[in-house]
Parts: C-alpha cells; sequence; structure tokens
C-alpha cells in the first residue's frame, strides 16, 4: 500500500483496519509537520507501532532535498519514530517510510 495524503495519513489508516490486519506492507510518506498540523502525530504513530513491527526508511522525497538527508535504507525501530519525527521538524522535512510487520 502506497500512501501521501500530505499530513493525513492517520485518517487513510483510521479507515483501513481489514487492509493493516491483512499484514501488507505500507509506504508512507512521514511528514511530521503535516501530521502534528492535522493533530494527529501522536496517534500515526501509535497506530503504526500496534500494526507493524518495523520501518525501513526509503530515503527523502525527490524535490524535498534537506540540508542533512536521511540516508536510505536504513531500518528503524518503532520506538525511533518520535525521534525520527523531532529531527524533521519543518514544513520542508519528510522522508519514505516502509512500515512492515515480521511473520510469526
Amino acid at each position: 500500500v502506497w500512501v501521501d495524503v500530505q499530513g493525513h495519513e492517520t485518517q487513510v489508516l483510521d479507515g483501513a483496519s481489514r487492509l493493516l490486519q491483512s499484514g501488507a506492507p505500507w509506504c508512507v510518506e512521514f511528514w511530521p509537520y503535516g501530521l502534528e498540523r492535522a493533530g494527529t502525530l501522536d496517534r500515526f504513530l501509535a497506530t503504526v507501532s500496534e500494526h507493524f513491527t518495523h520501518a525501513w526508511d526509503l530515503g527523502t522525497p525527490e524535490g524535498h532535498e534537506l540540508e542533512v538527508p536521511t540516508p536510505a535504507g536504513r531500518r528503524i525501530d518503532l520506538s525511533a519514530l518520535t525521534d525520527l519525527a523531532s529531527s524533521l521538524p519543518n514544513a520542508e522535512q519528510s522522508t519514505n517510510l516502509l512500515f512492515v510487520r515480521r511473520r510469526p
């Protein structure tokens, strides 16, 4: 599943319970500024932590160059998402995350 809805990712997750339960991976543009403006950053973090076991940082979207780019291809523990959000505080800063669930 690929989601890029400009800060409204939480609402998409809220409406996709059956799809989340399927275990399908989700690629999401992680834009903390937009999630904060929508008032849903904390709920987004809680929802992905409930449904996934880890994420892969796919890097900064094309055209959104950062002063300090996020390195593509690194695994992210979901407990580190708050720190990642803090490292992307400006409106121009985002990264693409691939959320996955480890199979039992």
